[in-house]
């Protein structure tokens, strides 16, 4: 009588160790995505040494010529990862960037700017490691193209009507 009970829970024990297996399979996969996707999704760091340090955005800031002639408008916040302190220093802020910059150079000059400002927030020099700058690009527009020529032609019109010389005329 056992052995016959055995023999029918045979088929449901079979069953439940082969969902289990399935599920510890999804498990492992959902975990090597998520490994994947957090190295392409973290936050630019100041000090490199251990930190993960991958852009924002997809690409680098100057992936191609048509990027460069850019007025690109950046969201940031300064933040802490000190641990037991983590916070944000500084920030929702967003500044206005023209030149072509790596994420690298821009966390570094953010973090430069941060501190050339008047009361800004003291912050030990052995916790400025710490610092991150966590950014994206709010929007960006077309650069408008310069106008140096029509400038400089106001400017020649305005020296020679100061001097007294009046419109040219051609003389024959």
């Amino acid at each position: 009588m056992n052995i016959l009970g055995q023999l029918l829970c045979l088929p449901a024990t079979v069953f439940v160790y082969s969902l289990e297996i399935m599920v510890r399979s999804l498990q492992g996969m959902q975990e090597a995505a998520q490994r994947i996707g957090d190295s392409r999704s973290t936050t630019f760091g100041a000090v490199p040494g251990g930190a993960t340090m991958t852009p924002k955005e997809t690409g680098q800031m100057s992936e191609d010529q048509s990027r460069r002639d850019e007025v690109k408008l950046y969201e940031y916040y300064i933040l802490s990862i000190k641990r037991d302190d983590e916070r944000v220093v500084a920030g929702p802020r967003s500044v206005i960037v023209t030149s072509d910059m790596s994420g690298e150079a821009f966390t570094s000059w953010v973090i430069s700017m941060y501190f050339q400002e008047k009361g800004h927030e003291e912050i030990p020099h052995g916790d400025k490691k710490y610092l991150r700058v966590s950014y994206r690009v709010a929007c960006s527009f077309p650069r408008e193209r310069p106008e140096y020529q029509k400038d400089q032609v106001t400017v020649l019109r305005e020296i020679r009507d100061a001097l007294g010389g009046g419109p040219f005329r051609a003389t024959a």
